[in-house]
C-alpha cells in the first residue's frame, strides 16, 4: 500500500513540474534571444535592475512592461526572468517597432527604440 501511494504522489509531484508556468520555459526562439540579448547588452549589467526609471535587463520603463508583459507575469520587471523579459520584448517589437532594434554590440550600442 505505501509503495503504491509513493508512487501515486511521485506521479502527481511529476505532473505538476511538467505543468510548470511558463516562465520556466523557453518563451522565444532563439534567433529572437539572440537579438534580445544584443538590447540588453546594451540596457543594463544585469537582469534584475530595479531602478527608478528604468527596469529589468531591457532597461524598460514600468509603463512599456505593463503594456507588454504577459498577465501572469510579475507586476516589476525586475522581478521577471531573462525569458519573461525576452517574450515581453518580442512583443513590443511586433506591436509595436515592426522592426528590431540596431544594436551592434560590442562595437556599439547605437540605435534607440
Amino acid at each position: 500500500m505505501l509503495r503504491s501511494s509513493i508512487s501515486v504522489l511521485s506521479f502527481c509531484l511529476s505532473s505538476l513540474l511538467v505543468a510548470t508556468p511558463a516562465s520556466a520555459q523557453h518563451l522565444v526562439t532563439s534567433r529572437s534571444w539572440h537579438r534580445v540579448e544584443k538590447v540588453h547588452r546594451c540596457e543594463s549589467p544585469t537582469w534584475h535592475d530595479n531602478g527608478p526609471t528604468y527596469q529589468g535587463g531591457l532597461g524598460w520603463l514600468h509603463s512599456t512592461w505593463t503594456a507588454y508583459r504577459a498577465p501572469w507575469m510579475p507586476l516589476n520587471m525586475a522581478r521577471a526572468t531573462p525569458q519573461e523579459q525576452a517574450w515581453a520584448m518580442v512583443q513590443f517589437v511586433q506591436r509595436t517597432l515592426h522592426y528590431w532594434p540596431h544594436q551592434g554590440y560590442p562595437l556599439t550600442c547605437g540605435g534607440g527604440y
